[in-house]
């Protein structure tokens, strides 16, 4: 489990350097509503644009980003449906050969999850894939 968790944040930080290019490209992130606070205060912290930037590469279909942003929402408790998430981005990364993603989804995510919410994660994770990324906000 410890692995996992130190791969996840080494992986965090494997693009830092990209945030600031990144951001500038594509503003238009589209957040639903309970979300909106979070994003407000991560654009004004660098580590929180870096998150930014890699949830709109993780929209684009990069699974190492997905992977990035299912860790950081299985890490972000203050965040509604943080699991739900963590789960959906985590899917995608594994369906998009990230071999990782499999043992953060076995170890770190499912054990802490209820049927219920699982059932809803593999939901969000459908819609956003039979919408191309464009619907993976729907809760």
């Amino acid at each position: 489990m410890k692995k996992i968790t130190v791969l996840t944040i080494l992986v965090f930080f494997l693009g830092y350097s990209e945030a600031k290019a990144a951001l500038n490209s594509d503003n238009n992130l589209q957040i639903p509503h309970e979300l909106q606070q979070f994003f407000e205060i991560q654009k004004t912290t660098e580590l929180g644009r870096y998150f930014i930037m890699r949830i709109k590469k993780a929209r684009k279909g990069d699974a190492l980003s997905q992977l990035i942003v299912g860790g950081i929402f299985l890490a972000s408790r203050k965040i509604p449906n943080h699991l739900e998430q963590a789960y959906m981005w985590s899917f995608l990364a594994k369906r998009g050969g990230i071999p990782e993603a499999s043992n953060l989804l076995k170890y770190e995510i499912i054990p802490r999850m209820t049927a219920e919410q699982i059932d809803k994660a593999m939901q969000m994770a459908t819609d956003c894939l039979t919408s191309n990324y464009k619907e993976c906000w729907k809760n």
